[in-house]
């Protein structure tokens, strides 16, 4: 099991971008009940990204549970740790999102539909970024 701490909560940034890939920044994260479609509450961390988007830059959030399960089928937290870690986790592996902050990595930008019908950009994935090598 990966260990970490988030303590805190923040609004959620409604941004709208055209959808794609791009570079991005870790900006920050927060852990924060939501209630689901179905009436339920549940804690996700909300992660914030500044995404460069060629002449600006503005930060757009995505979301993942707060479960941390390594193995066959990470977990999405997991999944986004290991990207912008830039390594693979393993279970008994003790990192501290702290030191994520201001990593770089490529995010997958999609819209996503609001309860009250408001359509945002949200970050759906987060992979490594790659440097190309000097030849």
């Amino acid at each position: 099991m990966v260990e970490f701490e988030v303590v805190g909560q923040k609004n959620i940034n409604v941004v709208k971008i055209e959808s794609g890939i791009y570079p991005a920044t870790l900006k920050s994260y927060e852990v924060r009940e939501i209630q689901t479609r179905s009436g339920e509450t549940r804690k996700v961390i909300i992660w914030t990204f500044e995404v460069a988007t060629g002449d600006k830059t503005v930060d757009i959030d995505g979301m993942t549970s707060t479960k941390f399960s390594v193995g066959r089928k990470p977990s999405k937290a997991v999944q986004w740790v290991s990207a912008l870690f830039g390594k693979e986790l393993k279970a008994g592996d003790r990192i501290n999102l702290d030191d994520l902050i201001g990593k770089e990595c490529m995010v997958k930008i999609e819209d996503r539909k609001l309860a009250d019908g408001t359509v945002v950009s949200r970050v759906t994935d987060v992979a490594r970024k790659v440097v190309a090598k000097k030849r």
